[in-house]
């Protein structure tokens, strides 16, 4: 790996690092609420990505602490292995039951890396997605991925395939939801 590389991926890793506690939520009651959460949906030709992804079945009312734990586990990794870290963590929902999720949390890589216990390697997709940024808390989550869902059919699209999101700010340093940001990424199909 050049120098070059190598202090990029520091850098990465620096500012990704404290991804690791995404998950944390107001204690008080008051939920807060933004009008739009949608804050922009449009079609990007993105470039296929390796990952290292942890998958596990999981309840929505654990979803929080699974990503946590598995964030930590991938990035752990990635900075003691030295991996190339290309962006933010994410999550891929693979499956949608009833009761239970299939999800893949995710750690994006500039070059793939081979699977380690239960961290399996894998590629996100490229081609023409729909690429939808939300704005604000997790919960309101729903309400981006309906937007994107109707700006998709309304397009002459289906989706195709499990939709992701990457967590682009970190609820630790920017403690007030209406700062954070999430980017959900769905690939179209045919018309």
């Amino acid at each position: 790996m050049s120098a070059a590389v190598r202090e990029r991926h520091l850098a990465l890793t620096q500012s990704i690092g404290p991804c690791m506690r995404l998950y944390h939520f107001p204690l008080d009651d008051s939920p807060r609420k933004l009008a739009m959460p949608t804050l922009s949906i449009e079609r990007k030709e993105i470039a296929a990505q390796p990952i290292l992804f942890i998958r596990r079945r999981v309840a929505r009312t654990d979803l929080a602490a699974m990503l946590g734990e598995c964030f930590g586990k991938l990035f752990g990794h990635g900075q003691k292995a030295g991996l190339p870290i290309a962006g933010w963590p994410l999550a891929r929902y693979v499956a949608m039951g009833p009761g239970l999720m299939t999800i893949d949390a995710g750690m994006p890589l500039a070059a793939p890396a081979p699977a380690q216990g239960e961290m399996e390697a894998g590629m996100l997709p490229g081609g023409p997605m729909a690429v939808g940024v939300h704005a604000g808390p997790y919960e309101q989550l729903p309400e981006t991925f309906v937007a994107m869902e109707r700006w998709v059919e309304a397009q002459g699209y289906r989706p195709n395939g499990a939709p992701w999101e990457s967590y682009v700010t970190d609820p630790g340093e920017h403690p007030d939801p209406a700062d954070w940001r999430t980017a959900h990424r769905c690939a179209r199909g045919s018309r």
